[in-house]
């Protein structure tokens, strides 16, 4: 079934809630984290409309902005950023917690620290809040396949490999240009390997998931 494409509005009479009532987090490292986020994930429908999206949801009130390069709009993100400022919603990017993702095609060594740099010129911004690795393996989708589609050439989770991975994450926080950094859809499994083998300054300060009634992930938590 297709997805109807309905025009999107802004109504402009709902009231923006105050950022400091949002639930916040306090993470591993000290720093606080607004519990919830806005997310950007595309989709076919919502990618013409993001923009806009996103301006409306730093005007309600939404500090927390979820990206990924892997959502192919981080360019449109980084323009929503500057036109929250424009339009006075926020003073600065700096007002955002912003969550940005490496993707897997970017997980060899000597890719992470480029990406990382593709992702801070698109957004716009000197520095991200937090830095996830997106999936623990460099596995892709062949662009505009099927949500069933299984890559052949596809290969299993490699602690050794992700570890050098890992270890260029560590090094875009010493360099500044992340603050945190944490994994993205880990299995107990991998994160347990994880945790074996890095110091305390190495370790992720959170672990993103897909949690919801219908998939709880129970040994997660």
């Amino acid at each position: 079934m297709a997805l109807r494409k309905e025009p999107f509005h802004l109504d402009q009479n709902i009231e923006p809630l105050d950022p400091a009532e949002v639930h916040q987090l306090q993470l591993a490292s000290g720093r606080i984290m607004p519990a919830a986020a806005f997310g950007t994930f595309h989709s076919d429908w919502a990618q013409e409309h993001m923009e806009d999206a996103t301006v409306e949801a730093i005007r309600l009130g939404w500090r927390h902005i979820d990206t990924a390069r892997a959502y192919e709009n981080e360019e449109v993100v980084g323009e929503a950023i500057r036109r929250s400022i424009r339009e006075g919603y926020i003073s600065s990017a700096n007002d955002l917690f912003i969550t940005g993702k490496l993707w897997n095609g970017h997980m060899s060594p000597q890719d992470v620290a480029s990406a990382c740099d593709v992702t801070l010129n698109a957004l716009g911004v000197e520095q991200i809040d937090m830095y996830l690795n997106h999936w623990p393996w460099p596995n892709v989708h062949t662009p505009g396949c099927a949500g069933e589609h299984r890559n052949p050439d596809a290969v299993p989770y490699i602690h050794e490999a992700f570890m050098e991975t890992w270890g260029e994450i560590c090094k875009l926080k010493k360099a500044g240009k992340v603050v945190d950094i944490g994994t993205s859809n880990h299995t107990g499994a991998t994160m347990k390997l994880l945790l074996k083998d890095v110091s305390e300054n190495e370790r992720p300060v959170l672990n993103q998931m897909e949690m919801h009634p219908l998939f709880q992930q129970t040994e997660l938590r």
